[in-house]
């Protein structure tokens, strides 16, 4: 017989914006999420923001966020490519994030 797994909806969020991207850290209680503006932000699960950053570039959308393994870094993919890429560094968890274009 097949193994049952059941999740309970224990609490809902809402989001100015429509969410197109969202990863959840292998190691860490982070998740990241990136809305239809281009915009990537970093919010614990209790749902307390980290940090937010916004599109490199007016129409630029993210296409991919990824965590390294170690949850140490998050890899953002923009749909061009950036002259600056954005980089943030979270003392207080020790993850960096890199745009990857």
């Amino acid at each position: 017989m097949a193994a049952t797994c059941i999740m309970k909806q224990v609490e809902e969020r809402h989001v100015a914006n429509e969410i197109i991207k969202c990863v959840w850290s292998p190691k860490m209680d982070l998740v990241a999420i990136a809305n239809i503006k281009g915009q990537v932000a970093m919010h614990r699960l209790s749902w307390q923001r980290v940090w937010v950053i916004s599109a490199p570039g007016e129409g630029i959308k993210v296409t991919g966020l990824a965590w390294r393994p170690d949850s140490k870094i998050l890899a953002v993919g923009y749909s061009t490519v950036c002259k600056q890429p954005p980089m943030r560094t979270c003392a207080k968890h020790g993850t960096e994030m890199c745009a990857i274009p």
